[in-house]
């Protein structure tokens, strides 16, 4: 069971970064956080990489869970630069975290997010570069 929606792109990795932040807004996720991961980083294999943690809150849940609010769950997303220099952006699938997280009352939600965050990722893609998706 693949828990990632992944893209790969020929791209600069502060130009895709700097284009992610960009788009997040236009499909209407929220940019939580973002973590720099470069310690423990040692052999020529082993490049930094990047965790956004978004939300959607257009789609957050009403009703709740039990008596206190839904909450509203990040999706990670992480960008990184594999071996042969392309970039790979892999976002949590929103339809398996939420659901396993929320149970299945939410799959409408769910499936609207996860529409959302294909569309995003799609964008992101460079014309005639190898579109992957897990």
């Amino acid at each position: 069971m693949d828990l990632y929606l992944t893209r790969r792109l020929e791209a600069g990795f502060e130009e895709t970064l700097d284009r992610l932040r960009l788009t997040l807004l236009a499909y209407g996720f929220r940019l939580e956080s973002e973590v720099a991961v470069t310690a423990g980083l040692r052999g020529p294999l082993e490049l930094p990489y990047r965790i956004f943690a978004v939300s959607n809150p257009e789609l957050e849940f009403p009703g709740g869970i039990g008596p206190e609010p839904a909450p509203r769950l990040p999706l990670h997303i992480v960008i990184q630069r594999d071996r042969h220099g392309a970039i790979e952006l892999s976002a949590m699938d929103p339809v398996k975290v939420m659901l396993a997280a929320l149970g299945d009352g939410h799959r409408e939600e769910a499936e609207q997010t996860r529409g959302r965050m294909i569309r995003l990722l799609d964008s992101l893609v460079v014309a005639g570069s190898p579109v992957q998706a897990a």
